[in-house]
């Protein structure tokens, strides 16, 4: 057995100190009000929770899936609200753009979840970068609302044999413009996450086929009756995970959150909703006016980058009422909360609200497709790369408005080592183009971070016709394809094959020069290589049993979350004599070296002498899922601690 799971916290324990450096939190632009209190003297300070209730209270459900406009209505129709965390628009399949404004219907939001549901630690870096932060574009752009919470594929966001993992993902996670994940480890136990600016959840399942009442109320109850534990991040309780429930299952469901509705200690929002307050909560600054008693400037996150004009909740300390609150002039009503307090609401001022449109021009090499003319006609942003790597945004009004308040956010793979660029432009006339430059500056020098397709795109917001908007210029370049020295396009691979395939008959295969015969008559028994797809896409360091041949994805069906072996054949060099260590996320079973059999305890066989070997590692599967899509394997070979040398593939 080899390297077997670990729980997240024994994982950050053994990661290498490196990888304990929180990254630098986005600079979160920010709006400035001027609240001012007619009466007695008061102390300010924000509530944590909309209203001041206990507790807020929502609901996240993931994946394109045909059951979700029911769960919508189950949850409206007891007065809950949830968010919708979505792939790609497929509109063949009915999941497209009128599928997610659907889902915007009747209180609830749209989450990302990715674009092709891939396990992100198995990305290449510029694959991650367009997996996140593409799927967030092209869904804002059919729902007109930001989109700013998300929720991880399989919940997979670290790998246990890949500490760096994680530390890539939440970059990009955060260069794509999120602040709100569903997560709870992801935000409180990570050890790259910028320490109190993200928000999260406290997760609790009524069971996603089959609703199981017992269940939920004890895990809510375990919630709601230490809150001075559960509350000391985010006092926020969410349903979920998926919307597979039959009809009956989902009336059983509506029963069950019918006995948490309407209590006047929840706030019942979507997760959209949730965290614009919470961005507000954690980052808001009430500075007072020295020279004016009872008068403060509210420094808050702007509303485009919340992501909703859920209004600021303060609390007012004095036991009298005061005369009058006025923000920006605008008189507010205050309302009763204990013998000493008052809460306020703080709206947004309307030209400070968040984008009521939102639209997209994807660009590539030698195209560019204008804005929609339904959208904001005249207006033409491009965004466009320079050969030494810098970066240039046109921006052009055709119109016979002012684009007015524009602030651009330009957001970056990891190839650049500043990632967030943004500068504001205070408006373009009618008949007025600029274009802003952007310096590449420093990058990184792994060759890794050049792998796949480059995507970069600039967040636009700004006013136009009287109203908040927002334009996506964003650019995807031709996919960099490049065959590694690493175990992804070492490995000749077959599989999967049944659990008790005898391991002799694959010992063969590990003899120096030995031909790659069939090892059955199914195609499941050819072995093969990984094509240049797999190349743009998925990191090096990791071994792939994918086959995109429809007769192998046929064959395959079986073994669909049903044990099974895979055979992987490497030719490697040894520096040095030693003992070989075998790192891998699957279970070992057996290993080969020039034909002959290895005894490997917890991954470590007996000392082999310097030089070529070939190398058989049998393993056996655990994938829960189907082969419809490639599941990399990460895996590592060392020897006295330096990395093993691999060859290119004896199969190409």
């Amino acid at each position: 057995m080899v390297n077997k799971a670990l729980p997240f916290h024994l994982l950050l324990l053994l990661a290498p100190a490196a990888n304990l450096l929180a990254l630098a939190a986005p600079v979160i632009p920010t709006v400035e009000q001027e609240l001012v209190v007619v009466g007695d003297p008061v102390q300010v300070t924000i509530e944590p929770v909309y209203a001041g209730k206990a507790w807020a209270f929502t609901a996240r459900w993931d994946d394109n899936h045909k059951n979700n406009p029911n769960m919508r209505d189950a949850l409206a129709d007891v007065g809950l609200k949830g968010t919708f965390y979505l792939n790609r628009s497929t509109e063949q399949a009915g999941m497209g753009p009128d599928y997610a404004r659907s889902l915007t219907e009747r209180g609830c939001s749209v989450g990302g979840h990715t674009t092709w549901h891939y396990a992100l630690p198995t990305l290449n870096p510029n694959t991650l970068f367009c997996e996140i932060l593409l799927n967030r574009i092209e869904r804002e752009a059919e729902i007109d609302t930001p989109i700013t919470s998300f929720a991880f594929p399989y919940g997979r966001y670290s790998d246990n044999t890949e500490t760096a993992a994680i530390e890539r993902i939440t970059e990009t996670w955060l260069r794509s413009g999120y602040h709100h994940n569903v997560y709870y480890g992801f935000v409180y136990e990570n050890p790259s996450m910028p320490e109190g600016y993200a928000s999260s959840v406290h997760q609790v399942r009524p069971g996603d086929s089959k609703i199981n009442a017992g269940s939920f109320k004890k895990q809510v109850d375990e919630l709601l009756a230490a809150p001075e534990k559960a509350q000391q991040d985010d006092p926020v309780i969410s349903l979920g995970v998926h919307t597979r429930q039959s009809p009956r299952e989902m009336e059983k469901f509506k029963a069950l959150m019918s006995e948490y509705a309407g209590r006047e200690d929840f706030w019942y929002c979507n997760e959209t909703e949730l965290a614009a307050y919470r961005l507000q909560a954690k980052h808001t600054q009430s500075i007072p006016e020295p020279d004016s008693p009872n008068t403060w400037h509210i420094v808050r996150p702007r509303a485009s980058y919340a992501g909703a004009n859920v209004p600021l909740t303060l609390h007012l300390s004095s036991p009298t009422k005061p005369d009058k609150i006025l923000l920006d002039g605008q008189e507010l009503t205050p309302s009763p909360n204990g013998h000493d307090g008052w809460l306020v609401n703080l709206p947004y001022s309307p030209v400070n609200g968040a984008p009521e449109k939102i639209t997209w021009m994807q660009n590539g090499p030698g195209e560019h497709h204008a804005t929609p003319a339904n959208d904001f006609p005249g207006l033409d942003f491009r965004l466009e790369p320079s050969e030494d790597g810098d970066w240039s945004l046109i921006l052009s009004n055709h119109s016979d408005t002012a684009a007015q308040d524009i602030l651009v956010t330009l957001r970056l793979p990891l190839y650049y080592a500043d990632g967030i660029r943004q500068t504001k432009v205070n408006a373009l006339h009618p008949g007025d183009s600029t274009v802003l430059h952007f310096d590449r500056g420093t990058v990184r020098d792994d060759p890794i971070y050049r792998d796949g397709a480059l995507f970069a795109a600039a967040e636009i917001d700004f006013q136009y016709t009287g109203h908040p908007g927002r334009i996506y210029s964003s650019y995807l370049g031709e996919p960099v394809i490049r065959i590694a020295e690493d175990v992804r396009d070492a490995a000749v691979v077959v599989g999967p094959l049944p659990p008790d395939f005898p391991i002799e008959e694959l010992l063969a295969y590990s003899r120096p020069n030995a031909p790659f015969t069939p090892v059955t008559d199914s195609p499941l028994g050819q072995w093969r290589t990984v094509n240049d797809a797999v190349r743009a896409k998925f990191a090096s360091n990791r071994f792939v049993l994918f086959n995109p041949d429809k007769a192998w994805v046929k064959a395959s069906g079986p073994y669909d979350g049903q044990p099974a072996l895979i055979g992987i054949v490497c030719d490697v060099k040894l520096e040095q004599s030693g003992p070989l260590k075998i790192e891998a996320d699957q279970s070992l079973t057996a290993v080969g070296v020039d034909g002959e059999e290895l005894s490997a305890q917890d991954g470590v066989t007996s000392p082999l002498p310097p030089g070529k070997h070939r190398l058989l590692l049998v393993m056996k599967k655990y994938d829960r899922g189907g082969h419809s899509k490639p599941r990399p394997v990460h895996l590592r070979l060392s020897v006295n601690g330096h990395a093993v040398k691999f060859l290119p593939a004896a199969a190409r």
